[in-house]
């Protein structure tokens, strides 16, 4: 599945794939797939694909954006952006777009191709969390409902283009029992968590670090996972350290710092 300018692709291959794999619990959930390593289960997957080779279909898609599609079941959702709004899309696997929502008003991208739609989507199978440049965050079921909404700029800390230069590039992630973002950049940093069923904040962690200007500004979406004795934790890397927190309520269990040895002051941390 690939996004090339306005238009959503599907192989008919895939199409296959991932109909067989939803029935085996192996749905492309949140960014980076199931797993969080780029790794779709099972095999036979096309390699190649163009406008007349593993092509089922297209549909052109409102707006744009730079974030990944999730799919579950059925159904593809993914994040775009207009003039306007945020916005939150549902294509079946027909190729039929299924809604459109809106959830607030769109902040455009710095660089000329830039959106406002970066973060993927994740999804927990009955409902789709979603997030944008503006702050707007948000949870719809996956027929299209609106089950609760925030902005987590105006809850917490207002972010903009000094403090986080080439916009939002962070993911939610799911864990056993919450909605995570997580938020690096040149001002107070921090993990939150969210009650997935009706926006309550669960809990919140600063993470303070000593990474110079905008080394400061990351766009690493966290991992979760457990360690050696069975605790669900949090990995988040950026701002020159990689942090290890307990899911449950965000606490620090360790860090590894040394990432920028330099201290170079334009040291972003991207890659998760």
């Amino acid at each position: 599945m690939t996004r090339f300018g306005g238009f959503l692709v599907l192989s008919m291959s895939l199409v296959l794939c991932v109909s067989l794999a939803a029935t085996e619990a192996a749905e492309w959930s949140n960014w980076r797939g199931p797993h969080g390593n780029g790794v779709a289960d099972g095999a036979g997957y096309p390699t190649e694909w163009s406008t007349d080779k593993n092509l089922k279909w297209t549909v052109a898609l409102r707006g744009s954006g730079a974030s990944t599609p999730v799919v579950v079941g059925d159904r593809i959702f993914l994040t775009a952006a207009d003039d306007n709004a945020n916005l939150v899309i549902c294509v079946g696997m027909d190729g039929k777009e299924q809604w459109v929502r809106e959830l607030g008003s769109a902040t455009a991208g710095k660089h000329r191709d830039g959106t406002g739609a970066n973060p993927s989507p994740v999804t927990d199978g009955e409902r789709v969390f979603v997030y944008f440049k503006s702050g707007d965050f948000g949870c719809f079921s996956v027929d299209g409902s609106l089950q609760w909404q925030t902005n987590i700029f105006h809850r917490f800390a207002e972010v903009n283009s000094e403090t986080l230069w080439w916009d939002l590039g962070t993911s939610p992630v799911l864990t056993s029992n919450a909605v995570v973002v997580t938020m690096m950049h040149s001002g107070p940093s921090y993990l939150a968590a969210f009650n997935p069923a009706d926006g309550k904040v669960l809990w919140k962690h600063d993470r303070v670090t000593d990474a110079p200007r905008e080394a400061a500004q990351s766009y690493t979406t966290p991992v979760v996972t457990r360690d050696p004795d069975g605790r669900e934790v949090i990995i988040v890397t950026g701002a020159d350290y990689v942090t290890c927190h307990d899911a449950s309520d965000g606490k620090e269990l360790w860090r590894v710092g040394s990432l920028n040895p330099e201290r170079n002051e334009y040291f972003r941390s991207i890659s998760s």
